[in-house]
């Protein structure tokens, strides 16, 4: 819900906005849904030329890879690196990501702000991998992550580790993991957990908050 209220509020405003997932291959097929009907073919030899851009870490050639996987009459050889660490991707480069109509996509560096504006937003990309987690620190990170998810009362986590009663923080829930699955090493435990969390085994959540009074005037 949280989701659908932000691209709500972009929508609103003009700023035209979908939600996909390249890691569950959800919705993928909207980006040239959304070509089509907004953006007029003007050559066909040409094709279609967009640009993957945005936060380190995010999916950009892995929805790439997902694109070209998609259409039957590419190359399977010719794809995007890929890596679960942030700032894989050092150069731009073009990929042929669908054959009727011709259409390309660039993948470009992960670009962010050089300056984190509070704690919180640092935490927050730092969960999701945008930022390397030695930056932030991973017992850092899996405390705001069991603080996020108790303050939702998600069960998901819970459900997922066997736990039957909520952990009232990081420490308690690392303890549990280890003692689970016999591990001696803590740092291979903030590894899994965080893992976890990033594959989507903990839930399906946005960590944003909805966009509120989004000006014209501010995109």
């Amino acid at each position: 819900r949280k989701t659908l209220a932000i691209i709500d509020s972009l929508n609103k405003v003009g700023i035209h906005s979908i939600t996909l997932s390249a890691l569950f291959g959800e919705n993928v097929a909207a980006i040239m849904d959304y070509a089509k009907r907004h953006v007029p073919l003007k050559y066909s030899t040409v094709g279609y030329w967009m640009m993957a851009a945005g936060m380190p870490n995010v999916g950009k050639s892995s929805l790439i890879n997902l694109l070209r996987k998609r259409s039957q009459n590419l190359s399977k050889a010719d794809i995007a690196a890929t890596s679960p660490l942030p700032c894989h991707t050092k150069s731009v480069q073009g990929f042929k990501i669908n054959d009727k109509p011709l259409a390309y996509l660039i993948d470009t560096p992960g670009i962010m702000s050089p300056s984190i504006t509070s704690d919180t937003i640092g935490l927050k990309l730092g969960l999701i991998g945008c930022i390397k987690d030695r930056i932030v620190g991973k017992d850092l990170l899996i405390e705001y992550l069991v603080w996020d998810l108790n303050q939702r009362g998600s069960k998901r986590y819970m459900h997922c580790y066997g736990m039957e009663e909520r952990p009232k923080n990081g420490g308690i829930l690392v303890e549990f993991v280890m003692r689970k699955y016999k591990q001696q090493d803590v740092e291979v435990t903030y590894d899994m957990i965080l893992g976890h969390f990033r594959d989507g085994k903990l839930g399906k959540l946005t960590l944003d908050d909805p966009i509120e009074d989004i000006e014209e005037s501010t995109v």
